[in-house]
């Protein structure tokens, strides 16, 4: 089972994109389900339907209905946890997308994804041991 973020989704519906073959191959050659949670589908059809228009974002949503993706629900405790690393990282501003993608990793792995002190800079959660792909972080920083 390998947990998917925004970016690899919205990379992967951008041909242009120049981690896309990066990414697809990446993701192709998982054995296991690509588990994407609902917060997660909600921001890549924004960013799909914005940046590459609706035939993006409908293909996106036909590959989940076509089994390519499983969703993974927000349980009351994952919106528990979230909230509480909203707060810790406030500073750093996780919202509730990441948040929720680290309380996911928690609940399915059953191990802390970070830790419950605030950390003063960005440099601890891009050092943190978590398992990340090709261009991981460079969206966010570009004007769509």
């Amino acid at each position: 089972m390998i947990l998917v973020d925004t970016e690899p989704l919205v990379v992967v519906l951008d041909a242009d994109d120049h981690h896309h073959l990066e990414w697809t191959n990446l993701l192709e050659q998982v054995s296991g389900p690509l588990v994407v949670p609902i917060t997660v589908i909600v921001e890549v059809c924004q960013i799909a339907e914005r940046v590459r228009g609706p035939v993006a974002e409908a293909a996106f949503l036909r590959s989940i209905t076509a089994g390519e993706l499983v969703v993974e629900q927000l349980s009351s405790a994952d919106l528990v946890r979230a909230a509480e690393l909203v707060d810790v990282y406030a500073d750093l501003g996780l919202g509730l997308v990441d948040a929720s993608v680290v309380a996911i990793a928690e609940r399915l792995t059953r191990s802390p994804g970070l830790p419950c002190r605030p950390s003063p800079t960005r440099r601890h959660l891009r050092t943190h041991p978590l398992t990340l792909g090709p261009g991981v972080g460079r969206w966010r920083d570009a004007k769509l």
